[in-house]
């Protein structure tokens, strides 16, 4: 099923409940004759009141009725440990109630769990992701310690403007070991903490999916395609570490790529090639989309092998 299918059952899945749960609570406290007689003379007063207002008559003395029945209500309410909040649905969300949607759009609560849904495909957890706050810099060596730093800002930059900022690629080069995929990973989590969809894939994997792309049938095709497409932000790690698959590998990275540029959605790669092994190995197509200076950050990892540090 479709990832944004899967969000919006689980909001409609928590939307019902809280409704359900609401009803079974009135329909509970209802069992109590005192309670009954009271709420029903509420709801009496309510449409009389709609009436009257519809018509536009006086409803001063209607409106000093209503408030007497509902403190009388709420007193009771209050001798069984209750209020009349109890009566209401208990939305997970109170912006959008279980909706997922608001005046603007989405609910984040709507994006969150489609960044949720994301991250468990790919793998990942949210608990189990760095963040820039708890990372420190001192695994770095001196001479490095000043560019490390100058990357992890420029990186919190690019998340924190990722729906304003022109930039759409941010590709993290570097030797092995270096830290590239740890700075993604804080980008990821940074992401996933703001509510924006997230898509995180290694090449190996999305390499091994453009290929059963490639060979689906036509209903298969867009559940495949659509979370590279769809989400705000897509992770490739480790680009250039992926076999070469004739007819799939450039041809659908360059479709993701392209896509994502024109529907102006961020996407951010590690790699250990530089930018002569990319037009190399990937061509002119898809090197000019990740070196672009106008429409990328391409930034080199210049540090110590973290691997090797003891």
């Amino acid at each position: 099923m479709n990832i944004y299918l899967k969000a919006e059952k689980i909001i409609q899945n928590r939307h019902d409940l809280a409704e359900q749960n609401a009803y079974a609570t009135l329909q509970k406290t209802l069992k109590n004759p005192q309670f009954k007689q009271v709420y029903e003379a509420e709801q009496t007063c309510k449409i009389d009141l709609a009436k009257k207002e519809y018509f536009g008559l006086d409803v001063k003395a209607d409106k000093k009725k209503l408030k007497e029945i509902q403190d009388i209500k709420e007193g009771f309410l209050h001798s069984l440990g209750m209020s009349s909040q109890s009566l209401q649905p208990q939305y997970t969300c109170p912006i959008c109630h279980d909706t997922g949607k608001t005046d603007n759009g989405r609910c984040q609560c709507f994006q969150k769990i489609v960044s949720q849904l994301l991250l468990e495909e790919s793998g990942i957890r949210n608990r189990t992701l760095p963040s820039f706050e708890t990372t420190t810099l001192n695994c770095f060596e001196e001479p490095y310690r000043e560019n490390i730093k100058y990357l992890y800002q420029t990186a919190q930059q690019f998340i924190d403007q990722i729906y304003t900022t022109k930039k759409q690629f941010f590709v993290i080069c570097g030797l092995t070991g270096t830290g590239k995929t740890y700075l993604a990973e804080c980008m990821v989590q940074k992401a996933i903490a703001q509510y924006v969809p997230t898509y995180y894939v290694s090449s190996f994997t999305f390499n091994q999916e453009m290929l059963q792309y490639h060979c689906a049938p036509l209903e298969e095709k867009q559940d495949i395609m659509d979370k590279y497409l769809n989400p705000e932000l897509l992770v490739i790690d480790d680009l250039g570490t992926e076999s070469i698959l004739k007819n799939v590998t450039l041809e659908y990275l360059y479709q993701v790529l392209n896509d994502r540029f024109t529907s102006q959605k961020k996407t951010i790669i590690t790699t250990n090639l530089f930018p002569d092994d990319i037009l190399e190995r990937y061509e002119e197509r898809i090197f000019s989309r990740l070196t672009n200076q106008k429409d990328a950050i391409f930034v080199e990892m210049q540090a110590n092998n973290l691997r090797h540090k003891k």
